[in-house]
């Protein structure tokens, strides 16, 4: 991956990580590459060192999406409507 595609995606994610809401400065592949995860834009998230490393090979969809939600202001476990 380059160096633009990164800043893309960092910028995209306003440099918040998927995982946990904290500030990101490194991207990930949600669809690791050892599983033959891509480089496109809707495999890359951005993520934060400690995230990212604890994360290694793993798929974290469930997290991904409870990561964005906090990270948006939002409570950890929405009520469902």
């Amino acid at each position: 991956m380059d160096g633009k595609l990164a800043e893309a995606i960092l910028a995209r994610d306003a440099y918040v990580c998927a995982y946990c809401g904290a500030p990101a400065g490194e991207v990930d592949h949600v669809w690791p590459r050892k599983y033959g995860g891509s480089n496109g834009r809707l495999n890359l998230v951005a993520a934060c060192r400690r995230c990212n490393v604890r994360k290694k090979a793993k798929t974290e969809l469930p997290q991904l999406t409870r990561g964005f939600f906090v990270a948006l202001g939002g409570d950890a476990f929405p009520e469902r409507p």
